[in-house]
């Protein structure tokens, strides 16, 4: 993958990640900078192009990125933890993790709303959930692996931001820490997706066909409702 920076007028500078694997442009907004992922040898023209006929739905994902911003007296429920942001005048972060209740302590003269500080804080925030969901994930993988009568020889769980579950050739799943951020009944359908890849590696016909009965005839509902949900992280 090659990376090229362009400066745009509305949404200033630009990173463009040129991908063997893309076949079609995709729009996303991290730490407040627009990432344009694009197929090898896609002329700068023609993104920008794409960016001009786009800008609507572009403007929507600087917002949601701004929605995101975590900030001081916020709550999250999640899982395994609610967690709360409170301000001290001590010149650090502290964190407490007790009886279900994840406390960060954020310094007073901090600028919350940064973009480097929010980078750190969601970077800690997610080492400490790895943690703690670890049990968790593993507790929901035995029991939809034991109800549909399938075996996986290996589990760990990572902080992938965008494949929340995978299977290898290997019968080893992983699921991402980040999962605990959703209602359980999506993290089970994220499971059973994993679990359907024990016997379909693709995600051809008989696949979906297999993945759909696990999860009680409601496939496609649950990967729709999914891929709307948006972590707050």
């Amino acid at each position: 993958m090659s990376v090229e920076y362009i400066d745009y007028r509305e949404f200033g500078v630009v990173k463009i990640k040129y991908d063997t694997r893309a076949c079609r442009i995709i729009f996303r907004v991290k730490d407040g900078v627009l990432e344009v992922t694009v197929p090898v040898s896609t002329p700068v023209k023609t993104i920008t192009k794409c960016i001009d006929e786009r800008r609507s739905d572009i403007l929507q994902l600087f917002a949601k990125s701004k929605s995101n911003t975590l900030r001081v007296g916020d709550s999250l429920q999640t899982r395994c933890f609610t967690l709360h942001f409170y301000s001290h005048s001590l010149s650090k972060m502290l964190f407490s993790l007790k009886n279900g209740e994840f406390n960060i302590f954020i310094p007073q003269e901090v600028d919350v709303e940064s973009n480097t500080f929010q980078k750190l804080l969601k970077q800690n925030i997610i080492k400490v959930t790895k943690r703690v969901a670890a049990p968790y994930l593993q507790s929901r993988l035995k029991k939809l692996a034991a109800m549909n009568g399938l075996t996986y020889n290996d589990f760990s769980v990572s902080i992938a931001r965008q494949r929340l579950g995978v299977c290898s050739s290997k019968r080893k799943i992983t699921l991402s820490a980040y999962l605990i951020f959703y209602p359980e009944h999506l993290i089970d359908y994220v499971i059973l997706h994993e679990l359907t890849h024990l016997t379909e590696m693709n995600h051809g016909p008989r696949f979906h066909s297999l993945c759909n009965k696990y999860c009680g005839g409601r496939e496609r509902e649950l990967e729709r409702e999914f891929k709307q949900f948006r972590v707050p992280l």
